[in-house]
């Protein structure tokens, strides 16, 4: 049985709900801007993953029903978790704000392969490019670099809420290698590394 197993319930969503109703305040959508007192401090990164694992576990009670919007209970929910699990202090805003960042960081990782020709290597699960190739996209894009010579912290926890039809646009290259044979990442893929190496 999941940890978050209680929370499935729904008497005690309700319940969570009601406690924190106060808390609601606007609908806060993934993309609306974060407020002034909102700050971007520096989780450890074992609550940084405790929140990923959480919102997942809201997709599970239907508290995502469109699009990349979460319904105002999963970050309240989230909050409740990581802080009572963590000991510490964990708003809505601490969550959609690490949220935001983490899906920012899965669409600088999908645009290596869409927009600037990396080579996926499931064995490894990281995106391959020349020592040059690197050199010249991280002066151009020094966010880059943290993909270098290694995979996505969280992959896994990061497909499952940005994967498939809830997958972020990533911006069009401004021109297209011809006839390019460069393996496509798909996701999911990183599950079954071993027939998708290369």
């Amino acid at each position: 049985m999941s940890r978050y197993a209680a929370a499935a319930d729904v008497k005690a969503q309700m319940a969570i709900s009601n406690l924190y109703a106060s808390d609601l305040g606007p609908n806060p959508d993934l993309d609306q801007d974060l407020p002034d007192h909102c700050t971007y401090t520096t989780w450890p990164s074992s609550v940084k993953r405790l929140i990923l694992e959480c919102m997942n576990h809201c997709v599970e009670l239907g508290l995502r029903p469109r699009g990349i919007q979460f319904k105002p209970e999963a970050y309240i929910m989230t909050a409740a978790e990581v802080g009572k699990q963590a000991q510490l202090k964990v708003t809505r805003w601490d969550v959609r704000s690490i949220m935001k960042y983490q899906r920012q960081r899965y669409r600088h990782w999908l645009e290596l392969g869409e927009k600037h020709g990396a080579r996926w290597d499931g064995g490894l699960r990281q995106w391959i490019l020349s020592p040059a190739q690197w050199d010249a996209l991280v002066a151009e894009r020094p966010e880059m670099k943290q993909f270098r010579g290694r995979t996505l912290l969280w992959l896994d926890l990061l497909e499952k809420l940005w994967g498939g039809p809830y997958r972020p646009v990533v911006p069009a290259p401004r021109q297209r290698r011809q006839g390019s044979t460069a393996p496509r990442y798909q996701s999911g893929s990183s599950s079954s590394s071993s027939s998708s190496s290369g």
